[in-house]
């Protein structure tokens, strides 16, 4: 039997014997017998044959599975995940479905045997190192037989062939078992990934494409698979067909591979469309939102250019198109060529800035407007501005720079764009000055877009005189530093030659920035030629017929001799021109030829050949006056005039007929029957029905508020105070019938909401006239009579004062508020009607009140009563009403009794180093913090005007000058002092030459010099009037620690560290040493502001007094402080000095011819005092210290006044306000307080003693205050408001006075002996004397029952008397005669010397 047959033999003989695992493999490849261990081939055929079967028993179970068509795989491979399925897919209420068709099933397949776990255990891991030597030494030893074979006679050599080629396919097999693992896995991963891929995913987010992709991959993968597995069902079969199944193995891996490439591919490229599609959607998308965001954001800029305060000034506005027409066709044009030639020269060709200057009527604004026009039709034209004193918006420069800039930002998307930037950054723009807003809003947004322009920009500006004059030199200030600055902006200036506008621009400095043209330098024929075109147009028949259709035929036209009459009339004047042709064409005259005969006959009256302009205009308004009234009637027609006429003249803004006549009182007709025959005069605008007049040209206004113009018995002329007082009385009458809380009638859900927010549904209910009368009563009762108006002023303070509030927020004027206060509280302190105490009060009440709740009542008017009122003191007598049905809150438990003393707090970004009361203008405070920023603040409402900007570093000195009002001084560590204006905030002058830090500032007394003291150890002085360099460097030894003027500006004071004071005459420029090296430090120097007294402090603590007229000290202080002097202030008198010191305290003392002497020495404070200051009236002392208090203190007794407590920081500086009324404090932890001193103790008394107060009682109840003063006069105070009752001349001084208890009586005891008895209850009546006594009344004593009355004297008599008379006289009941009579309280009085007891009760 052949080698092959007995082995195969033998292995089916053993083959149901061997187990499934391996026991071991023999080296030696011999056969095996009974009871050996297994062979190599025993034990390969074996493990063959298991495998084999174990695949059969896997593969028939497998198939059992099977379905007719594609089916699913009913377990998972391995133990893995679920394999597909044509079954529904659950996730999250969605379906994922895969149709049989499209995905076929792999593993249904596949003999589980060989695509799953093993039927039989393989080779243990042991056993594989020892078969592959064992197989590597029998293939090596075969090999090298099988070679001899061929050539030698061996025997066995086809069995060693057959040996060789089992073992080379026992190699394939193992290879094929990797290929096929290597096919498992792949299969495994592919089935695992498609299934969580697309499990649970919702069906519409998967693609069809997807889907019959995923098919196409799972049904080339079950294709593949089948070649692989179909017919291989037996082991044997498997073994021996091995190289084919290896070159299969290996194409299905192929065949794979490509197939997973395809899909990559295929899937990829799809996928990249579908990107493509969503990047196209998304790209589409963003650009709708990007859109939107831009079109949100234009929206956001449109809002906020919307919401710039502006005014209709324009010069196609309606109101300026109602009254300022452009030049006639043909008139003017050698002047508007000149003024065209400047507008389109290039930049840096021509100035800037072109001013068009000329007399009142002479033509400015018509030129001006003709000049718009024409830039405007060739888009030329950035914005125009006309001024006008009638209009409360056209009036002020508060929205000049607001209205330019929203013309500027209609005018050009890119300048829209910058500007509403700008307003984002600067939210609160249009509340700063004039200088600051157009920095922010125009400047710094146009300025790189005007450097781009290739074209130049024009601004038109009209009438500037027409604005308050100190607004329009600032304006002008402003626009001459600020224009320069933009490339290719042109302004055009039209103004009457003012003196102040003509000043500014004659200035050396500004000469060659400004063209000028004055209007009037026109030669007369040229401008009476244009006159001669304009008439000959305005009469020609057709025009004629145009003004007055009801004419009948023939067409009028006047004669070549009248029409030169007219142009010899009208002189240079347009409006003479313009104003006869309204009159001559007055339809309702309907007579022009006898209009103007009367015209030509009452002007030309004398026979002026039109060199004197006025003349011819007074002449031509009166003519017109007179034509107007009616020849029956003439007198209640002239009532009527007053009334209207009048009316319209002191108006503050000017108001539609319906509302003038509901502001007067009066029926619509009869305001028509004053104005029906004026309208060339006043000229009428807006609805026919409802007619707004306006003067047409202020030269009217001027004519008949003149009497040396218009003559008082004319009837015509206007008394403007007497027709204020009759406005303010219609206004108080308006007021009283229309004022209530919640005026505008809002739901309990509106009564919350921020004023933006109702505005729409508030704006018609409250009338023009109503909101006329809230806006300008004070200034009508300013201006008019307040004595005839005092009783309906007092009844609309006690009833109407915060629903007047309530208005001005619902009008946006609550602004108007605080002027309205200080008009009228200045009105009554002057006054001085003891009746009007109670009124000034609640005036004071409520002006408090607005200050603090000002910010609140802006945003939403109806918290007035809801949050504001609720929370007034107890004792400010502002109360909720029955009438406030609104105010839910009724009550806030432990609400303080009096206003807080604190003012304001005025919040900085830095430090505040000094800060300086303007000391011409309350309302002005500057402060300098350590940054080198300037504040400026009104005081009257707590708000930040502007930050002058410029230093670079600290402020340490801040100087108003006392003759400028508009000019600040300031000193800096930068080196350098600056001028500024603080009405426009421009910086006049920088004053350089200083080589380090400038420490103090001095004004001369009048104004014109500056000086300034620097660490550089030197003082310049500087000449105002031309400050570009010092005019004097004088230089010192040691540091400088003050400097000061003497009151005549002939001297210059400065006191040096080292000790030395020396004296400089200004003029001269000479020094003299007042005071030599020493080795004790000079602290402070100042001059008296009277007299030539210069006093200085030493670090030894003494005060020296110098003469510096006489060059002698005066007197020398040596009892004074126990350390250092801080400060040294005289009182504006000079009869007072005050010192404080690092001891803790501050010192009163008298400076007089006599003597000086220590007046008294101010404790409280426990900390270093660092500034001490005398109110302007010198009656209190304020005193600040390191303690972080701030005391006020009586300036003749010392006395403890009052205690201010805040800051939380050092305190270096504190100022009085002008008035006397307010405290300035200036601290480290940034801010600014202002004090109320009122608040404490009145300052606003209504007649001071013209001498020093001896002495002062208050009444037992606490109500009055007696005091007596060396000027003979005994004066009673209201104790509460401080205001004066009643003055009592007395003929000789009074030294003491005595109140009964009752208040009855008062007992005032005179130096001569002389008693008085008042009866308080009439102080008019004439008092009751007691003469008995012939010295100096020391004591007088009143018994509790008031019958009885105890006096003693320096004659040393002890005086009773009897009050309680039968016949109401005073008795003398008897008199004792002793020394040193004193009072015990209540009992007696005794004499200690003679030990004598007088029982008086």
């Amino acid at each position: 039997m052949s080698l092959f047959r007995k082995m195969r033999k033998k292995g089916r003989d053993k083959d149901e014997n061997l187990s499934d695992s391996d026991s071991g493999i023999s080296t030696t490849g011999a056969s095996t017998s009974e009871g050996k261990k297994p062979g190599f081939f025993d034990k390969m055929f074996k493990h063959g044959k298991s495998k084999g079967e174990a695949g059969d028993k896997d593969h028939s179970g497998s198939s059992s599975s099977r379905t007719d068509g594609p089916s699913v795989v009913s377990a998972p491979i391995d133990g893995g995940p679920p394999s597909l399925s044509s079954a529904p897919v659950e996730q999250g209420g969605s379906t994922v479905s895969i149709r049989p068709s499209e995905v076929t099933n792999v593993q249904s397949t596949l003999p589980s045997g060989q695509f799953g776990k093993p039927a039989a255990t393989e080779e243990p891991n042991r056993s594989s190192k020892a078969w592959g030597i064992a197989k590597a030494s029998l293939k090596a030893t075969l090999t090298i037989l099988a070679g001899l074979a061929e050539d030698l006679p061996i025997p066995g050599k086809g069995a060693i062939g057959l040996t060789l080629r089992l073992i080379e396919t026992r190699e394939k097999v193992a290879a094929n078992k990797d290929d096929l693992e290597t096919l498992t896995s792949r299969c495994d991963l592919l089935k695992d990934s498609i299934a969580q891929s697309i499990k649970g995913k919702d069906a519409s987010r998967l693609t069809q494409e997807l889907m019959t992709s995923i098919g196409k991959l799972v049904e080339g993968l079950h294709s593949a698979f089948r070649k692989v597995f179909e017919g291989k069902a037996g082991t044997v079969a498997a073994y021996l067909m091995t190289e084919e199944d290896t070159d299969l193995i290996k194409e299905t891996n192929d065949t794979i591979t490509r197939l997973l490439e395809r899909f990559l591919l295929e899937n990829h490229i799809a996928g990249r469309i579908v990107l493509s599609d969503i990047l196209a959607k998304v790209q589409d998308q963003s650009g709708i939102l990007k859109e939107k965001f831009l079109a949100l954001e234009r929206e956001a800029q449109d809002a906020r250019l919307d919401r710039l305060p502006r005014a209709a000034a324009a010069y196609d506005s309606q109101e300026v198109l109602d009254k300022v027409f452009s030049c006639f066709e043909g008139t003017r044009e050698a002047l508007l060529g000149g003024i065209g030639e400047w507008a389109s020269s290039p930049h840096g060709t021509v100035p800037s800035i072109y001013v068009l200057d000329g007399i009142a009527g002479i033509g400015k604004s018509t030129i001006l407007k003709t000049v718009a026009i024409r830039a405007g039709g060739i888009n030329f034209l950035g914005a125009s501005f006309f001024f006008s004193r009638d209009h409360e918006r056209r009036k002020t420069t508060q929205y000049f720079v607001s209205t330019i800039s929203f013309q500027l930002a209609c005018y050009s998307k890119e300048f829209g764009v910058r500007i509403g930037d700008a307003l984002q950054k600067h939210p609160d723009a249009t509340e700063k000055d004039v200088r600051t807003q157009c920095n922010w809003l125009i400047t710094e947004p146009l300025r790189d877009l005007m450097e781009s322009r290739t074209t130049p920009l024009l601004i038109a500006i009209d009438a500037l005189d027409e604005c308050d004059e100190r607004q329009a030199l600032a304006l002008l200030t402003v626009l001459l530093d600020e224009v320069v600055k933009l490339r290719n902006l042109k302004v055009f200036v039209t103004t009457r030659p003012e003196s102040g506008i003509r000043h500014l621009l004659e200035e050396p400095g500004q000469q060659g920035d400004v063209a000028r043209f004055h209007v009037q330098d026109i030669e007369q024929s040229v401008v009476q030629a244009d006159i001669q075109v304009y008439l000959d147009f305005r009469l020609a028949p057709k025009q004629v017929q145009l003004a007055l259709p009801a004419l009948p035929p023939p067409p009028w036209q006047p004669t070549e001799d009248q029409k030169a009459k007219l142009v010899c009339m009208a002189g240079k004047l347009f409006i003479i021109a313009y104003t006869a042709t309204e009159f001559i064409l007055d339809r309702r005259q309907l007579a022009p030829d006898g209009q103007l005969e009367t015209l030509l006959e009452g002007v030309l009256e004398e026979g002026l050949v039109g060199s004197d302009y006025i003349n011819y205009m007074d002449r031509l308004y009166m003519h017109i006056l007179r034509s107007a009234a009616p020849s029956a009637g003439t007198a209640k027609w002239l009532a009527c005039y007053q009334d209207i006429v009048g009316t319209i003249i002191v108006l503050q803004n000017p108001l539609p007929q319906t509302a003038l006549a509901a502001l007067l009182g009066v029926k619509v007709p009869y305001t028509v029957r004053a104005l029906e025959n004026l309208h060339s005069i006043l000229a009428p605008t807006g609805d026919a029905y409802d007619l707004t007049f306006h003067i047409h040209h202020k030269s009217f206004s001027d004519f008949v508020t003149t009497d040396e113009r218009c003559a008082k018995d004319s009837g015509f002329m206007i008394e403007t105070k007497a027709h204020h007082a009759h406005l303010a009385l219609c206004c108080f009458e308006v007021m009283e019938t229309s004022l209530k809380p919640n005026i505008c009638g809002l739901g309990s859900e509106d009564w919350y909401k921020d004023l933006k927010d109702i505005q729409p549904s508030t704006k018609d209910s409250i009338s023009v006239y109503v909101a006329y009368a809230c806006t300008y009563w004070a200034t009508h009762l300013e201006l008019g009579d307040l004595e005839g108006l005092l009783p309906k002023f007092q009844q609309f303070a006690s009833k109407n004062l915060l629903p007047w509030l309530e208005v001005l927020s619902f009008i946006g004027r609550l602004d108007a508020g605080f002027s309205s206060f200080e008009k009228t509280i200045n009105l009554l302190t002057s006054h001085g009607d003891a009746t009007m105490l109670k009124t000034l009060s609640i005036l004071k009440n409520v002006q408090r009140f607005l200050l603090i709740n000002f910010d609140i009542i802006t945003t939403s008017p109806l918290h007035l009563y809801q949050s504001g009122l609720p929370f007034a003191p107890t004792d400010s007598g502002l109360k909720i009403s029955k009438e406030m049905s609104i105010c839910t809150l009724r009550h806030i438990a432990g609400s303080e009794a009096n206003w807080d003393s604190t003012l304001s707090v005025l919040k900085h970004a830095d430090f505040v180093y000094q800060s300086v009361y303007s000391v011409q203008n309350l309302s002005i405070l500057a402060s300098g913090t350590r940054s080198g920023d300037i504040y400026l603040w009104d005081t009257q409402t707590g708000t930040n005007k502007a930050i002058l900007q410029g230093h670079s570093y600290a402020i340490k000195h801040l100087l108003f000058s006392p003759t400028t009002e508009t000019w600040l001084a300031s000193a800096s560590d930068d080196c350098t002092a600056r001028l500024w204006d603080v009405t426009t905030g421009n910086c006049l002058f920088i004053l350089q030459g200083h080589d380090n830090m400038v420490q103090y500032l001095a004004f001369s007394p009048d104004g014109s010099m500056l000086a300034t003291a620097s660490a550089d150890e030197s003082v310049r002085l500087w000449d105002l009037q031309n400050p570009d360099e010092s005019v004097a460097c004088l230089e010192h030894t040691d540091s400088i620690v003050k400097i000061e003027f003497s009151s005549d500006g002939a001297y210059l004071a400065s006191a040096l560290v080292e000790g030395q004071v020396i004296l400089w005459d200004v003029e001269a420029r000479s020094d003299t040493v007042l005071q030599k090296k020493r080795p004790e430090m000079l602290t402070h120097v100042a001059f008296a502001p009277q007299g030539s007294i210069l006093a200085y402090t030493m670090a030894d603590f003494t005060i020296r007094l110098y003469d510096v007229e006489t060059k002698r000290l005066v007197h020398t202080f040596t009892d004074s402080h126990l350390a250092k002097i801080n400060w040294m202030t005289f009182c504006p008198d000079s009869s007072k000095l005050a010192t404080a010191s690092a001891d803790f305290t501050a010192r009163l003392w008298k400076i007089d011819g006599t003597g000086s002497s220590l007046m008294g020495v101010l404790k409280g404070h426990t900390g270093k005092i660092t500034s001490v200051q005398f109110s302007p009236d010198s009656s209190k002392i304020a005193t600040c210290s390191m303690d972080l208090s701030i005391k006020l203190w009586d300036g003749n007794s010392g006395v403890l006044l009052a205690n201010f407590v805040g800051h939380s920081l050092t305190i270096h500086h504190v100022w009085f306000s002008p008035d006397g009324s307010r405290l300035a404090s200036s601290s480290d932890d940034s801010t600014v307080r202002l004090w109320d001193l009122l608040a404490i103790t009145d300052t606003t008394n209504l007649q001071k003693h013209s001498g020093s107060i001896e002495f002062a009682i208050f009444s037992p109840t606490g109500s009055k205050l007696v005091t007596t003063s060396i000027d003979k006069t005994v004066k009673i105070w209201d104790a509460k408001s401080g205001c004066l009752l009643h003055t009592l001349e007395c003929p000789v001084q009074s030294v003491l006075f005595s109140f009964s208890d009752n208040e009855s009586m008062l007992a005032d005891g005179l130096t001569n002996g002389l008693i008085q008895i008042w009866d308080v209850g009439n102080f008019d009546k004439n008092p009751k004397s007691l003469t008995l006594h012939d010295k100096i009344i020391r004591q007088l004593k009143f018994s509790p029952n008031h019958h009885i009355l105890a006096s003693t004297a320096d004659d040393k008599y002890l005086q009773i008397w009897n009050l309680n008379s039968k016949d109401s006289s005073i008795e003398h009941m008897f008199a004792f005669r002793h020394d040193n009579w004193e009072y015990i309280p209540g009992h007696c009085f005794y004499s200690r010397q003679h030990e004598a007891v007088v029982l008086i009760w």
